[in-house]
């Protein structure tokens, strides 16, 4: 009796060793990275105050992302997630009057983006999450080759204007999906999040001594990936992302231009609308 006691004694404990030691390999599973190539596409739009004329653009880059998914406990992950347009290519972009639809200037554009996007997962239950995080912005582009079309514009194709809007956003959503891809037979996830900056810097070469500051836009972003497993570690899939950034106007004052050759009373960065999205392939890993 008293050998099975001490067998049973020595049983217990072992079996408990066994299931933590399985429930930490359950954990160290949870998570991988990741690295996708694809295609983004950016519509951009310019609507300068006071007056009936509005911008359109449409840009198609290469994009490159890479980050991952890692696990802190049993009830939240972490997540990084880095972006970069690569080899951007150029466009067409029309300035048209809203009120009579003549277009009144087109130029040559390049638009390009970079974010670094690190969100935390609260894990409310097995496939949903909560996600808050911050995350680093800057949209750029690059007008040349100006061409003025009506009488009533002026004339600046010697010049060439460049212009980049940083910001850095506090992020909130929501999550669904698995954090598991080792010993997976496929992966989903889907992430929705809205981005309030914090931060904000634009800055343009047509007013080089100029930063505007207004931290009042706004974005909204969807992203989706699907995966299936090539081996235990490994699964290759599709990731698709949607952004819509709603840029308000924003006005400094008695500031030097190149267009004037001196100081203007003011200077306003129009309201704006940028729209991104993006398509490509991805490998995922857990090792």
């Amino acid at each position: 009796m008293k050998y099975r006691a001490l067998t049973i004694g020595l049983l217990v404990p072992s079996l408990l060793s066994i299931s933590s030691l399985a429930q930490a390999e359950e954990q160290n599973s949870a998570g991988y990275s990741y690295f996708n190539f694809g295609v983004e596409n950016i519509d951009y739009q310019e609507f300068p105050a006071n007056i009936p004329v509005e911008s359109k653009s449409k840009v198609s880059n290469f994009v490159i992302r890479t980050g991952g998914l890692y696990a802190i406990n049993q009830d939240f992950n972490f997540s990084i997630d880095a972006a970069a347009s690569f080899a951007p290519e150029q466009s067409t972009e029309q300035w048209s009057n809203t009120e009579t639809g003549e277009i009144l200037q087109q130029n040559l554009v390049t638009l390009q983006n970079a974010s670094t996007l690190v969100l935390v997962h609260y894990k409310f239950s097995s496939s949903w999450q909560v996600l808050a995080g911050g995350s680093f912005n800057e949209e750029t582009f690059k007008r040349f080759n100006f061409e003025a079309l009506s009488e009533n514009v002026v004339d600046l194709s010697k010049y060439t204007v460049e212009e980049s809007f940083s910001h850095i956003d506090v992020n909130v959503g929501v999550g669904y999906g698995s954090d598991l891809v080792q010993g997976q037979d496929d992966h989903l996830s889907v992430r929705a999040y809205v981005g309030l900056p914090v931060w904000s810097n634009t800055k343009n070469t047509s007013y080089p001594e100029a930063e505007w500051t207004d931290t009042s836009s706004m974005s909204w972003h969807l992203q989706a990936r699907y995966s299936i497993a090539i081996s235990n570690d490994f699964q290759i899939g599709a990731y698709a992302s949607y952004g819509f950034i709603d840029r308000d106007e924003d006005t400094i004052y008695d500031t030097y231009n190149n267009f004037a050759g001196g100081n203007v009373a003011e200077a306003t960065i129009p309201a704006a609308e940028v729209t991104v999205t993006s398509f490509g392939i991805e490998l995922l890993w857990q090792l």
